[in-house]
């Protein structure tokens, strides 16, 4: 059995995702005006924020796939909604918006869960063999 979740993303939420990540990383976007994100997925999910200038010379910039996913990521974990570390990430395009794929585990139904000890519970101390 497997675990599986989904968080689709507004065209305006990629975005705001992609402008925070390189803000939070000091890369720079050309001096523009963002028109909107285009996604090609004929290898992977490439993306591209269509920008403008004052003079209206249009400036696309490539996104590649790691970087939407890190982004998406980061944009998740500020606002406080779980991301699993372990879970495998991914994105993909359905429609207009963008969707990161979680992958968070295999689960072996048959094999019993081990128990968790209650914080502040005394641990279990191994019994000495006698001999």
């Amino acid at each position: 059995m497997k675990e599986f979740r989904c968080i689709v993303f507004n065209e305006q939420e990629a975005i705001a995702a992609l402008v925070e990540r390189r803000r939070k990383f000091r890369e720079p976007l050309p001096v523009a005006t963002i028109k909107g994100l285009s996604y090609d997925t004929s290898s992977g999910v490439n993306s591209t924020l269509l920008m403008e200038d004052d003079y209206g010379k249009k400036i696309p910039v490539a996104i590649p796939e790691a970087e939407m996913a890190a982004a998406l990521v980061n944009y998740c974990l500020g606002r406080k909604i779980p991301m699993p570390m372990g879970a495998k990430k991914g994105i993909e395009v359905m429609g207009s918006d963008v969707t990161l794929l979680l992958n968070i585990a295999d689960f072996d139904m048959t094999k019993p869960r081990p128990a968790k000890a209650k914080p502040g519970a005394p641990q279990a101390r191994p019994v000495p063999a006698r001999t």
